[in-house]
């Protein structure tokens, strides 16, 4: 669950810089789906290096 205000600084940060002005819950569905991304980078980081330092 991403926070209420993270997803509000997110949002105003969005329209100062790029001008969009994007619904709150476009920006929440935004920011959850950029974290599950990189949680995934992170698990195969991990495994990764745990496959090299194996052998």
């Amino acid at each position: 669950m991403v926070e209420k205000e993270f997803v509000s600084e997110l949002r105003q940060i969005i329209k100062e810089d790029y001008g969009k002005d994007f619904s709150f819950q476009e920006v929440s569905r935004f920011a959850y789906d950029w974290l599950g991304y990189f949680d995934l980078l992170a698990k195969v980081s991990h495994r990764t290096q745990k496959d090299t330092q194996n052998g």
